[in-house]
């Protein structure tokens, strides 16, 4: 960071041991720090325009948690760090709530970043830090009668981590209702286009859902659709809402087409 200008080798993903680190706002919790700033912010050397450098602290896992994958669950997402020769160093915790900013200056000299997020998983990382602020938010009324649908989809989404990508909702009227007026949905499945057993991971979790819509109050189910991610397009993308509720995913994978 001696120099900082466009040629630096940190970027967005790198990752830093809490060694390198010389400042108190750091969680000590935490043995690593992924940087989360843009490339350009981090290259830009007016330190009077971006002082800061931000970063989100991250530790080691035993094993993910599928409702923390692709960017489910807006404060904590699980994803694996490599080391500088590309091996694999297991399983990370990222918790977005102690997100902290670094002084430039502070840097200078701690040299190259130890570790960097997996390539695939880059995206994953941008839209986790997106969803804090952009995630749509359900009329109450909606949520209420979902509650126990959602319910079983976070506990079945847990074991098809990377089998079923998420769950989109179309969903009219866009208001809130009173009791008796129901809303008519759509419900869409989306599976990946890669992952062994995917497309029967996605209709064992519809299967199971069913039952659980048809009791759901004031709900009519217009259709319930199983799609491969290569079949999701992207007006359905853009015309339905990702059903988040702390554990559904956003992902559809780094060459999916982007609504943002």
């Amino acid at each position: 960071m001696a120099e900082r200008n466009r040629t630096t080798p940190w970027r967005q993903g790198a990752a830093l041991h809490a060694s390198q680190l010389r400042t108190s706002t750091r969680d000590p919790a935490f043995e690593w720090a992924v940087i989360v700033s843009h490339d350009c912010d981090i290259a830009n050397d007016d330190l009077e325009r971006e002082p800061f450098i931000e970063m989100v602290p991250a530790a080691a896992l035993t094993e993910p948690d599928g409702n923390h994958q692709y960017a489910r669950n807006p404060r904590e997402l699980h994803l694996p760090l490599l080391d500088n020769a590309g091996g694999q160093m297991g399983w990370f915790r990222l918790d977005a709530p102690r997100k902290f900013m670094v002084e430039k200056a502070s840097l200078v000299g701690v040299g190259t970043p130890g570790a960097q997020i997996h390539p695939d998983h880059h995206h994953t990382l941008q839209d986790w830090l997106a969803t804090r602020y952009r995630r749509h938010a359900l009329p109450d009324a909606l949520v209420g009668r979902l509650r126990g649908v959602m319910s079983l989809l976070g506990k079945k989404l847990k074991s098809r981590g990377e089998q079923v990508i998420g769950l989109w909702l179309e969903y009219d009227p866009r208001d809130e209702l009173e009791s008796g007026d129901p809303y008519e949905i759509d419900l869409y499945v989306v599976h990946s286009a890669e992952a062994s057993g995917a497309a029967d991971a996605a209709d064992a979790l519809a299967d199971a859902v069913r039952p659980r819509l048809a009791c759901a109050p004031d709900i009519v189910v217009r259709q319930l659709l199983i799609l491969s991610e290569q079949e999701f397009t992207l007006h359905d993308l853009r015309s339905a809402e990702l059903l988040r509720f702390e554990h559904i995913s956003n992902r559809l994978g780094p060459d999916a087409p982007r609504a943002d």
